[in-house]
């Protein structure tokens, strides 16, 4: 499957297309679910460098790395967007990043640091 996804994102790329805001958080899991977290990054680097991502997009794709339990994936996209100059962090962003620290699988990883 990622091999087929791949080659309509060539062909875009040659038509100067550019992937759609609401694609990008299914391809992110899409790539997370299949291990290759590198692609994904890079593929959030290139529509982010592109820009006119919305809150809602980054709210997204920090729940898609939150939900793998890939808390410093959801950071990076989430403190990605504090230029100062661009764009800044809406209120939703917030609450998904607050959901994330929140999660079952995290209030683990919170109650094991609180010991150390």
């Amino acid at each position: 499957m990622v091999q087929e996804v791949e080659a309509v994102i060539e062909e875009m790329e040659t038509l100067e297309l550019h992937i759609d805001q609401n694609s990008l958080p299914v391809l992110i899991n899409m790539y997370v679910n299949q291990g290759l977290s590198e692609r994904a990054k890079f593929l959030f680097d290139k529509c982010q460098s592109i820009g006119r991502l919305s809150s809602g997009t980054y709210a997204a794709i920090i729940d898609v790395y939150a939900e793998k339990g890939l808390w410093a994936e959801a950071e990076a996209v989430f403190y990605s967007k504090s230029g100062s100059f661009g764009p800044k962090r809406e209120v939703l962003e917030y609450n998904v990043m607050i959901k994330a620290y929140v999660r079952p699988s995290s209030m683990t990883k919170l109650s094991y640091s609180s010991r150390a």
